[in-house]
C-alpha cells in the first residue's frame, strides 16, 4: 500500500509531502524501511506496549519526555525526475520481465541494506493516451464569448525498447546503524532530540560515503533477477 511521508529535508527545515512505497520490517522488528523520492529512509519501530508505558511514565513526570523518531535518510544522490532512483524496482525489466518488485534487501541480522541504484536516465519516454477517458475540458468567459478548451489525458513511462538501452543497474551494501536510529526514536528530554537526530544521520551519510558497491556481470549488468543472503558458519 503506498502512504505519504512527512520526510525531514536533511538540507533544510522544510517537510515534504511525498508518496511511501514497499515498506519493509527490519528482520528484528526494531526498524522499518521504505522508499519516498527515489530514497531509502529508516525509522525505528515504536511498539504499542512501550509507548503505552511510556505514556503512563511521562503523565506522572513533569520533565515531559519526547521521540522525535525522524525518518533517518540511509541513501543519497538519486535524482527522480532524471530517472535515477535507489531501492526501487524499473517498471518493465525488473518487474514486467524478471516479476522482481523490490529494489532493496535487509541483512537478515538487521546490520544494513543490500540497495539497487537504477538509472532511466538513458531510456525514452512513452506516452500513453486514455482513450477509454473523456478528455477534460475547461470553460473559460472574460467578458465576451466563452471560450472552450480541451486537454488530453494520458501519461508518460520510459520504456526500453527491444533492441535500445536498458536501465543502467548497480547493487550496493549500505551499513545501517542500528544503535543510532534506536535512540533516535527513544523517548527523552526534548532538549536532546535534535542533536540526537542529527548524530543519527550523519552516521547513516559516512555509511552511505563507505558503503560497498558490486560488480555486475559484464554480459548482464542490467538483469539484476533475485538476491538472496547466503548464511555462512
Amino acid at each position: 500500500n503506498n502512504t505519504t511521508n512527512n520526510n525531514n529535508n536533511s538540507n533544510n527545515n522544510n517537510q515534504s509531502t511525498a508518496e511511501v512505497v514497499d515498506p519493509q520490517l527490519s528482520p528484528d522488528g526494531s526498524m522499518v524501511a521504505w522508499v519516498s523520492d527515489g530514497e531509502i529512509y529508516v525509522q525505528a519501530v515504536r511498539h504499542p506496549s512501550n509507548h503505552h508505558n511510556n505514556s503512563n511514565h511521562n503523565s506522572n513526570n513533569s520533565n515531559t519526555s519526547n521521540s522525535s523518531n525522524c525518518p533517518i535518510q540511509i541513501t543519497f544522490g538519486a535524482v527522480p525526475e532524471h530517472g535515477i532512483r535507489h531501492g526501487v524496482a524499473d517498471a518493465v525489466c525488473a518487474q514486467e520481465e524478471m516479476d522482481r518488485h523490490s529494489g532493496y534487501w535487509w541483512h537478515p541480522q538487521s546490520t544494513g541494506l543490500l540497495v539497487t541504484k537504477t538509472d532511466e536516465s538513458q531510456i525514452p519516454f512513452w506516452r500513453i493516451d486514455h482513450h477509454h477517458h473523456p478528455n477534460s475540458s475547461t470553460t473559460t468567459t472574460t467578458n465576451g464569448p466563452s471560450n472552450h478548451t480541451t486537454t488530453p489525458s494520458y501519461e508518460e513511462h520510459r520504456y526500453p525498447f527491444a533492441g535500445q538501452d536498458n536501465p543502467r543497474v548497480q547493487l550496493a551494501y549500505v551499513r545501517v546503524d542500528r544503535p543510532s536510529i534506536l535512540h533516535n526514536g527513544s523517548p527523552r528530554s526534548s532538549s536532546s532530540t535534535s542533536s540526537s537526530h542529527s548524530q543519527a544521520q550523519q552516521m547513516a551519510r559516512d555509511n552511505w560515503t563507505h558503503g560497498t558497491w558490486f560488480d555486475a556481470p559484464r554480459e548482464a549488468s542490467e538483469y539484476l533477477a533475485r538476491v538472496h543472503w547466503i548464511v555462512t558458519t
